[in-house]
């Protein structure tokens, strides 16, 4: 079980902490330790950059964009890290869906394709990995030189790469030494003494050191490891032929192995592995090659089926997506269909996911059926909506029009910094101009049909008109994206919770009322957090907590009112004439 994170609720936002410190935000606090996850947003699609199928965690704009590096996933990032209200998500995560494949580049003992060495492959994913240059060239006065170069971006320089790795002498007699290190041999052998008839086996020793000392102890053997190579590994030995070792100390070299642990440890760009299956390792020739072989991958409904079951297995709450459903038609119900497992029994995993509209293509009456279409089909208790978009800047400053899908990741990422009660209804939306102005029966419409719409408020700025879901039943419960987000979170927190304590425990741990105190405990802390409200003619927001045990099986049953939104506001004004006699 991972640690626990610490949860920071108040001023109408969430957050949960890890690293020690001091956290603050300007409002009354209300706090709480030991929660479930209550803000864990993806967002899924196509970019140009980062791995694919893979979680990937940004805590600041800076790093999605440069991990991304462009396309709707990005820019997507980017909206929901500033969504309005000043709300700034404290973490998104990102999801590329499309099957990128990394680039390779081969490194020949002479080259261009005589022996290979080292294969070096680009960290990242994509087209953009093609203009990664290295260069390998000598150093002065010995050893190598690496250079790792991006367009303009400044180079990665690595210089005077080279290892000695220990000294090896025989005094009684004539005598040279040889090192085959390849896949079908890893020997040390010597034309006299000792290691004539008994060759080393490199494998045999886990370092140097042990490799040293056992040289040592045959006559007339003297080996001197290399201050700092004690604990490296034979295998890593560079092959030597004929080396004469008489009288003189001669030094052995791992090289080969010193130019990819110098790569791996210094480049953001590449990573570097031997490949000397087949031939003995030696120091790569020079050369200036690009990586090739990078590509975007393909993107479709099946890329992201298959990036879906990746995402079971991750602690999310929220799912989200620029993706408009016009490119994949069959995802409003993949996303229902994924969530609803999730929020099932057996998925132990509840979430939520917020889709939206593409960005206008014919007459309004045209686009909100389509968008009606697609919440009636939809029906989901997990899933919103969202019609209608606006513009804004992209990352080049440049004015773009962005559908309702992307402010459907805007609304997610709000979702990601505020409080568990708190409802997205009314909260603006950093939106320079919306797609329609939308009149009232328009709006009607959308929401009589479960569709989420963002309009102009009263002050002129674009705002989120109502947080509803798609699913078609009157049951303000699962209507409202709030009411939704805060059902889930106690059924999720509590479960684990009560794992958390009981699980794997023996039965005794139940006696004397502890569970049920337990139970109530923690119901009392959702009614804190406002998760749970008080009705004022009982007093109770929760009541009716029943505990069961049968043999190794525990039933636990309470009821309570999850807190509503404030949506409609009535008022009846009572204005009397005044008349004096």
């Amino acid at each position: 079980m991972p640690i626990g994170k610490r949860t920071f609720q108040s001023a109408g936002q969430i957050s949960q902490h890890l690293i020690p410190g001091g956290y603050s935000r300007i409002d009354s606090v209300k706090g709480a330790a030991g929660l479930a996850s209550a803000n864990n947003g993806v967002i899924m699609g196509k970019s140009k950059g980062g791995k694919p199928q893979t979680l990937l965690q940004f805590n600041t704009r800076a790093e999605a964009v440069n991990a991304l590096r462009g396309g709707d996933l990005m820019e997507a990032v980017r909206l929901a890290f500033n969504p309005g209200n000043d709300y700034v998500p404290q973490t998104i995560y990102a999801m590329r869906v499309n099957t990128a494949a990394a680039g390779t580049l081969s490194l020949y003992e002479t080259p261009p394709a005589t022996n290979l060495m080292i294969t070096v492959t680009s960290l990242d994913y994509g087209l953009w990995v093609n203009q990664i240059q290295l260069t390998l060239a000598s150093a002065s006065p010995s050893g190598k030189k690496v250079t790792i170069s991006y367009q303009s971006d400044e180079d990665e320089v690595f210089d005077d790469i080279v290892r000695q790795s220990f000294t090896i002498e025989y005094t009684d007699a004539a005598c040279s030494m040889t090192i085959v290190n390849k896949s079908s041999a890893k020997t040390l052998t010597t034309t006299a003494g000792y290691f004539n008839s008994n060759p080393i086996t490199l494998t045999d020793f886990d370092t140097m050191g042990e490799m040293a000392a056992f040289i040592n102890a045959q006559t007339d053997y003297t080996c001197t490891v290399i201050a700092g190579q004690e604990n490296a590994s034979p295998i890593e030995l560079d092959a030597v032929s004929g080396l004469d070792i008489y009288t003189t100390a001669k030094t052995v070299m791992s090289d080969m192995q010193a130019i990819i642990d110098t790569i791996n440890a210094g480049s953001a760009r590449v990573k570097a592995v031997a490949a000397n299956a087949d031939v003995d390792r030696a120091v790569p020739g020079n050369v200036i090659l690009f990586i090739t072989g990078g590509t975007e991958g393909t993107y479709d409904v099946a890329q992201w089926t298959s990036a879906l079951v990746v995402l079971e297995a991750e602690n999310i709450q929220f799912i989200s997506t620029p993706d408009d459903a016009v490119v994949l038609t069959g995802l409003p119900a993949q996303l229902k269909d994924h969530c609803t497992a999730m929020s099932a029994v057996t998925g132990r995993k509840e979430r939520q996911f917020l889709i939206g509209a593409p960005w206008k293509a014919a007459a309004i009456a045209t686009e909100i059926a389509a968008a009606q279409a697609i919440a009636v089909t939809s029906n989901s208790k997990y899933g919103v909506y969202v019609f209608n978009g606006g513009t804004q800047y992209d990352v080049n400053g440049v004015l773009q029009n962005r559908g309702g899908c992307f402010a459907a990741c805007m609304l997610m990422g709000m979702a990601c910094t505020t409080a568990i009660n708190m409802p997205l209804t009314f909260k603006t939306l950093n939106l320079i101009e919306l797609e329609w102005a939308l009149s009232t029966s328009q709006l009607e419409q959308l929401t009589g049909k479960g569709v989420c719409p963002i309009n102009y408020n009263t002050n002129g700025n674009p705002h989120c008109v109502r947080q509803i879901q798609t699913y078609q039943t009157d049951d303000l419960k699962w209507n409202e994206f709030s009411m939704a987000k805060e059902m889930l979170f106690a059924s999720r927190d509590l479960r684990a919770y009560i794992e958390s304590l009981f699980a794997g425990k023996p039965g005794t741990s139940l006696s004397g009322g502890v569970l049920k105190g337990t139970v109530e405990a923690r119901l009392d802390m959702y009614k804190e957090l406002g998760i749970f409200i008080t009705n004022p003619d009982t007093g109770l927001a929760w009541w009716n907590v029943i505990i069961s045990i049968s043999g190794d099986t525990i039933l636990i049953d309470y009821d309570a009112y999850v807190t509503a939104p404030v949506n409609f506001m009535f008022i009846t004004n009572h204005m009397h004439e005044m008349v004096t006699l």
